[in-house]
């Protein structure tokens, strides 16, 4: 099989940990309190699953999520691109099992946004009792097709 289309972008020359052992973690971790406040978004990989090794997906979510700066505000549940006042989408938090995981995960449904894909999204957080919150960012579908990356969210200081 040829290899998955990516490339090299600057945030890219962060030290990131294996893909392996997060995914023994996600697995493996309790879910922890969700934090409050703002969080900037760090993409950590891509997952092994065909839906991620599409070169639409490859593209759109490494333009969105690679070489954008991006984040969520989980105490107004709304993610923007860029910078906070410029959030774009409104979701909605659910304890519950993952779909593409053994494990129990916060769900981020984004149904009562108004965007036109807002039916298309679907993210999980695990909030980690050392503080970091390890996510899995893709679309509203099953294991292997919906599971795109892996990604940490990263608290910053509010932003107006």
């Amino acid at each position: 099989m040829a290899a998955p289309f990516s490339f090299p972008l600057p945030a890219d020359a962060v030290p990131r940990p294996a893909l392996d052992a997060l995914e023994r973690e996600l697995v493996g971790a309790t879910l922890a309190p969700l934090p409050s406040g703002q969080h900037g978004g760090r993409f950590l990989g891509w997952v092994d699953a065909r839906g991620a090794r599409r070169r639409r997906v490859r593209v759109v979510d490494t333009i969105l999520f690679r070489a954008l700066r991006w984040g969520l505000d989980l105490d107004a549940r709304r993610w923007w691109f860029e910078h906070p006042a410029l959030a774009v989408g409104h979701f909605r938090i659910e304890e519950g099992p993952s779909r593409w995981r053994p494990t129990r995960v916060l769900q981020l449904h984004y149904e009562g946004s108004r965007l036109p894909i807002a039916h298309m999204l679907y993210d999980e957080l695990l909030p980690l009792s050392d503080g970091r919150v390890l996510g899995i960012g893709g679309l509203n579908a099953p294991r292997g097709e919906g599971d795109h990356f892996l990604f940490a969210l990263e608290p910053m200081a509010p932003v107006r």
